[in-house]
């Protein structure tokens, strides 16, 4: 049985996480308030594209696997 991975009329999911409540709403908001225009322009553009996105604020403090990553990135220094 194929794959709907590589299937053009089945959309796949796209999650953009952000421990940045600021990075969220530039995201999401209609607003173009936001710093850096061209950058949150093109990052809407991309979530607008055939897919289904979602973009979610996580708390810093339970980004468990960020957290390990930066420690095991810290050790090998």
């Amino acid at each position: 049985m194929a794959s709907n991975y590589f299937d053009p009329k089945v959309p796949a999911t796209f999650f953009l996480k952000s421990d940045s409540k600021v990075v969220v709403q530039a995201c999401t908001s209609e607003d173009g308030n936001y710093g850096n225009y061209t950058l949150t322009s093109r990052i809407k553009e991309i979530l607008h594209m055939n897919w289904r996105a979602h973009v979610i604020h996580i708390y810093r403090e339970s980004n468990t696997t960020t957290h390990a990553l930066a420690i095991l990135a810290r050790s090998q220094k």
